[in-house]
């Protein structure tokens, strides 16, 4: 009997939890019973650690009552009276210092917080590793919104709440940001399954599809951006910039909790987070996200063709939008900074009408006001539906151009940093020129491949003529869309050469026959200037992406150097350009932090160049759709052709079509004076638009180049020196 109760009282009871210490150990540990640091720790002078519970249950202090929060949509808290004498079974009371706080916002409310073998009179909660005054309820979120995964903690929860993250817009900001979202952002980037974000609109009681938290923020902040002025204030938000940073941060916040597993979802949210410029000195910029949801692209294999035994159809077509949408927005931002792209490798066939066909077998009366509008607009104008399509497919492979010409940049400032150092076969190498010639001949083919009625029309696309044809706003935004970026990238070309630090930027009048990039350049400036114009005074700025502000800012470049020009006429021909240009930056601002960036850019420029031609236009100056009054050379240039039945053969030299137009070899026509070519069209139809809302300033400096003659000047280009890496 001795030895029976010797052994029986000798026998420890396992303790409930241990830190990390004593468990590596393999040690007894007394943190439940004395909470930490433990004696062993304390002995010891360690850091006392209590790893988090993977069962998410938090022990009571002084026994091993564990709390657990519920699944339930609608949680709430229970309380209990001030004798300790809870007002129903296992309840946690929110009153007294000692007891449970009430954490939660007013807003949420539900069924209460469970305990399991709950003690008589409350104790003090005690978490994993401190003791929490808050208890973390889960929110109550509508039926369109998924329930949030069970691996959020208590602190995630809070951070979250913090975050304001489970704040919703009202019903009537939802319904026109869901509008406008897929009136001027899905039809280029449709990432989304759009009878998925439509059900968000309709499901009340639950019988539709459900979304994440985190795709519905990053939707709202992407639909944001081109919501009226007055929608925006009827929030209470400042401005739309405002609207966006908030939409932002809250969908930044649930995707660092990780508050969705899907990938997939992951993935769009990401590329929609992309969007968004949060500043200079945020690391989070949009070149992080789009090379995020490239990673997460590649790790759930988007990069290769849908297998047909483990995806239907609609699946495989919403796997291949994605991985174009990733793709696109990759190649755009690396233009734009300068920077290699991240999607090097992919096997996935181009989009057809049959992965953009989403067919809305729906009642558009069952939705609020503006979406019913749109849907009504879709389903009216089949021509609409299919010119959209079709645009769509014509971004991507404008974009598979693009990373064509990266690539080479890039491969070639390699080629020659490793050249002359014995390796003979990394000598012979083709030149870089040849290489850049077959980027040119690749951006020309897709212009002649694109179908006429696809092609944006500077000078003849008035509000009245629009009205006319029966053009909707969200097709000639588009349209605009896809023609900025073409001009961004070809800018972006010739570039190489003309803007090199060792070649020298001349005035037209000194004739350039060596020189035909630099005119095509100038040419790109004021076809994106007229294109600005054209767009602002048919009211169609505020529905621009942030690739505008690019193109802004590429024709102002141009100005800058113009303004130097000994040619009066040249030089106000320039400063009016470049107020011009700031006037669509004005309206811009309100929306992109990249608009603000590019003013500041402008007014250095006119700090550093005080002395010379950049000064304010008077007041007389006519508005910005008057094209008549606008100064000598320019004010006379005819509108662009439109585009003949044939078309003559590209020059194998590289200036393309816009040689090939010249009677005389390296001989331009005036400016002034001459109209377009039937193949210059190829270069100067459309302007640009390619990079949407990153910092297309970053690293740069003002350019300052003398007038004059440049021995160089041959056609060659400069790669180490032209096209700087990151």
């Amino acid at each position: 009997m001795l030895g029976s109760g010797t052994a029986e009282k000798g026998k420890k009871k396992r303790a409930g939890i241990a830190c990390t210490l004593c468990r590596a150990r393999k040690v007894r540990c007394d943190a439940v019973l004395n909470g930490t640091p433990c004696a062993n720790c304390r002995l010891d002078s360690l850091e006392c650690t209590i790893p988090k519970n993977r069962r998410h249950r938090y022990v009571l202090y002084g026994g091993t009552t564990k709390l657990r929060v519920p699944k339930a949509s609608r949680p709430r808290v229970a309380t209990v009276s001030e004798e300790g004498k809870p007002s129903f079974p296992e309840t946690i009371s929110s009153q007294s210092s000692g007891q449970l706080q009430n954490g939660h916002h007013t807003d949420t409310t539900g069924s209460p917080v469970q305990l399991e073998g709950a003690a008589p009179s409350p104790a003090p909660l005690r978490s994993a590793s401190t003791i929490s005054e808050d208890a973390a309820i889960r929110p109550s979120l509508p039926a369109f919104i998924k329930a949030l995964p069970d691996t959020l903690d208590a602190t995630d929860l809070q951070y979250l709440q913090a975050k304001n993250a489970f704040s919703l817009p009202s019903r009537e900001f939802h319904d026109v940001c869901v509008a406008r979202y897929l009136e001027f952002a899905h039809p280029l980037l449709p990432l989304l399954d759009k009878r998925q974000l439509l059900s968000t609109l309709r499901n009340e009681e639950g019988n539709g599809e459900q979304i994440s938290l985190l795709l519905f923020h990053a939707v709202m902040l992407s639909g944001v951006t081109f919501v009226e002025d007055e929608w925006i204030h009827s929030e209470g938000f400042s401005s739309r910039q405002a609207a966006r940073r908030a939409f932002f941060d809250r969908a930044k916040a649930l995707f660092n909790c990780n508050s969705d597993l899907d990938r997939l979802v992951a993935c769009q949210a990401a590329v929609l987070l992309g969007t968004w410029h949060p500043g200079k000195n945020e690391k989070a910029d949009s070149w992080f996200w789009s090379g995020t949801a490239v990673s997460l692209a590649y790790s759930i294999q988007l990069h290769l063709e849908p297998d047909e035994s483990h995806f239907d159809a609609a699946e495989r077509s919403l796997r291949r939008r994605l991985w174009w949408c990733a793709f696109s927005r990759d190649q755009k931002i690396a233009l734009a900074l300068g920077r290699p792209h991240r999607s090097t490798y992919y096997n996935v066939g181009m989009l057809t009408s049959e992965d953009l066909d989403e067919r809305l077998q729906v009642s558009p009366g069952s939705y609020p006001t503006e979406t019913r509008r749109y849907i009504v607009s879709l389903m009216e104008n089949r021509e609409m539906r299919d010119s959209l399509d079709r645009l769509c497919i014509e971004h991507m492979k404008l974009c598979v151009c693009i990373a064509s010409f990266v690539s080479t940049i890039f491969k070639c400032r390699r080629e020659m940093k490793c050249r002359g150092r014995g390796n003979r076969k990394e000598d012979l190498v083709l030149s870089p020129t040849s290489r850049l010639n077959r980027c040119a001949q690749d951006f020309a083919q897709w212009y002649r491949d694109l179908a006429p009625d696809l092609r944006y029309r500077t000078h003849v696309t008035t509000r009245s003529h629009r009205a006319h044809r029966g053009q909707t706003r969200c097709l000639t935004v588009h349209q605009s869309t896809i023609h900025v970026l073409y001009h961004v990238s070809i800018s972006a070309l010739y570039r190489l050469k003309a803007l090199s630090p060792s070649s020298t930027w001349r005035d037209v009048s000194q004739g350039e026959p060596h020189g035909a990039s630099q005119s095509i350049l100038r040419h790109i400036a004021w076809e994106l200037t007229r294109t600005n114009q054209d767009l602002c005074e048919s009211g169609l700025v505020p529905y621009l992406s942030t690739g505008a502000v690019g193109g802004v800012v590429a024709a102002v470049v141009i100005h800058l150097l113009d303004v130097k020009a000994p040619n009066e006429a040249v030089r106000r021909a320039a400063a009016h350009g470049i107020e011009k240009c700031k006037q669509i930056l004005l309206i811009l601002k309100d929306a992109y932090g990249t608009a603000i960036d590019a003013l500041e850019y402008l007014r250095e420029a006119e700090r550093q160049d005080a002395d010379s031609s950049i000064v304010k236009e008077p007041e007389t100056t006519a508005q910005i759709g008057d094209t008549a009054t606008w100064p000598f050379p320019y004010a006379h240039t005819p509108p662009l052709p439109s585009p003949p039945p044939h078309r003559p053969p590209l020059s194998t030299t590289f200036g393309g079509p816009f040689l090939a137009a010249s009677q005389t070899p390296g001989v331009l026509p005036a400016l002034e004076t001459s109209p377009f070519k039937e193949a210059d069209e190829i270069f100067w139809q459309s302007w640009l638009e390619g990079t949407s809302n990153y910092d297309f300033l970053e690293g740069s400096s003002l350019p300052l180049y003398d007038l004059g003659f440049a021995s160089n000047d041959v056609g060659n280009f400069e790669i180490p020196t032209a096209f700087a890496g990151p």
